[in-house]
Parts: structure tokens; sequence; C-alpha cells
């Protein structure tokens, strides 16, 4: 009489079924791609602002060599290659007048050498002794 009991017991209690375990694992697969898709898309942004952040200095130093040299600033356009944290950089520098004849404005835009578009555009001004 006892077998019976415990046998009656087990067939009672309540699992899983199939089509539980399946929607389960379903919910489970769905959010995964969502964090997965999260985090690439985080890891794509990380390395444009990267990117960016590199061409914002490759500008600066731009500037600070234009400042630096000795060279009279003349209105003009200037093209030229660079290379910062291994990665080879284009640069565009135009300088155009002001209404203060001793100071110019540069306008500098950075792109990779493989890229289409200018990652960063610096405007700044230079001024000259007379």
């Amino acid at each position: 009489m006892s077998e019976l009991k415990i046998l009656s017991r087990f067939s009672h209690e309540k699992g899983f079924t199939l089509i539980e375990v399946i929607i389960a694992l379903a919910v489970i697969a769905i959010s995964m791609a969502a964090v997965i898709n999260g985090v690439g898309k985080n890891v794509s942004n990380a390395s444009y602002l990267r990117e960016k952040t590199l061409a914002h200095w490759v500008a600066l130093n731009k500037v600070v060599e234009i400042q630096l040299s000795d060279v009279a600033i003349d209105a003009s356009e200037k093209k030229g290659e660079t290379t910062l944290a291994d990665l080879r950089w284009q640069w565009h520098v135009k300088i155009s007048n002001t209404d203060i004849e001793a100071i110019k404005r540069l306008t500098i835009e950075i792109q990779r050498e493989d890229g289409n578009e200018p990652l960063a555009t610096v405007i700044a001004y230079v001024g000259q002794e007379s």
C-alpha cells in the first residue's frame, strides 16, 4: 500500500512540458540576439569616436604647426598627408583673409586616407605680427 501512495504522489507532480521549454528557449534566444546587436553597435560607435578624436588631434596639430611656422601666412589652400596612431590622414587647409589684416582664418578638414568625408573640421584664427 505504501508503494501505491508513493507512485500516485509522483504521478500528480507537474513538470515543464515540451512547449513551455521551447517557448522559454525562444524568449532567451530573442533577448540574446538583442544584447548581441546592442554590443555590436557599441563597438562600432567606439571605433568611430576613436577615429573622430584622432582626426581632431591631427587638425589641432596642423593649427599649431602653422602658428609656430616663421613663414608668412597668405590666403591659400594646402593639402597633404600625415600619420598619427599608425593611421594615414589627409588634411586640407584653407587659409582666408579676415577684416583684420594681421589675422587669418584657417579651415582644416581631416579625413582618413581611404575615406570620402571629413571626420573633423576645425576653424581657427591665427594672428601674425605685421
